[in-house]
C-alpha cells in the first residue's frame, strides 16, 4: 500500500497472496511515485535492483536496511552518517561495478518499551 503520511490518504494498493513476495506486488505501485515524494520502506524492500527501480521514479528514498546488510563506509559525513555503495547481489564489492549506486547510510537504534536498544 502506498499511503501519504500526514493525511493517511491511500495513493495506491495491490492485493495478492500472503505467500507472494511483497516487492513483486509493490512494483506495480512504483508508477505512482514522483519527484515530489519521499518514499519510506521497511527492510524487506532493500537491495540494489529494488532501489534502482524506485529511484528511477524521481522520488527520494529512505529505506530501512537489515542489520546484516554490509554497507561499507566510503566517506563519513559531519553528522556521522556515511556514504556507501549498493551493488547488484551477484557482484563482489571489490569489483565496484558500474551499476553501483551511492547511498547515504544513517545508523540508528530505537529503544523498546523497556528502554533497551533494538535493531
Amino acid at each position: 500500500m502506498l499511503v501519504e503520511c500526514a493525511t493517511h490518504a491511500i495513493l495506491g494498493a495491490c492485493i495478492g497472496a500472503c505467500a507472494r513476495e511483497e516487492f513483486k506486488l509493490c512494483k506495480r505501485l512504483l508508477p505512482k511515485l514522483d519527484a515530489s515524494m519521499l518514499c519510506l520502506a521497511d527492510r524487506g524492500f532493500r537491495g540494489h535492483s529494488r532501489w534502482v527501480a524506485a529511484r528511477a521514479t524521481g522520488a527520494e528514498l529512505l529505506w530501512r536496511a537489515r542489520t546484516t546488510q554490509i554497507l561499507t563506509p566510503q566517506a563519513v559525513l559531519p553528522d556521522n552518517s556515511f556514504l556507501s555503495q549498493l551493488v547488484p547481489g551477484t557482484a563482489r564489492r571489490e569489483q565496484r561495478p558500474s551499476q553501483a549506486v551511492t547511498v547515504r547510510v544513517i545508523d540508528y537504534e530505537l529503544a523498546n518499551a523497556q528502554g533497551e536498544p533494538t535493531a
